[in-house]
């Protein structure tokens, strides 16, 4: 069975970064945000909807384990 490799980590690791996100309460923002996290990254949310950048950064700790 072959594994799935991103090439995106693969080619740079991002794992120990550190990346400020606009707009990460929804949307594209969001999306990335989450992205970033499962890769490693270290994420700062920036929303003008703290509500919703604090509902992401909940999702985040909770899928990634608080990482």
């Amino acid at each position: 069975m072959m594994m799935e490799v991103d090439p995106m980590t693969e080619t740079y690791p991002l794992t120990g970064k550190n990346a400020i996100v606009t707009g990460a309460g929804n949307g594209i923002g969001k999306a990335l945000a989450l992205g970033l996290a499962s890769a490693g990254v270290r994420v700062i949310l920036i929303d003008l909807d703290s509500d919703a950048a604090g509902r992401v950064a909940e999702e985040i700790n909770l899928s990634c384990g608080g990482k």
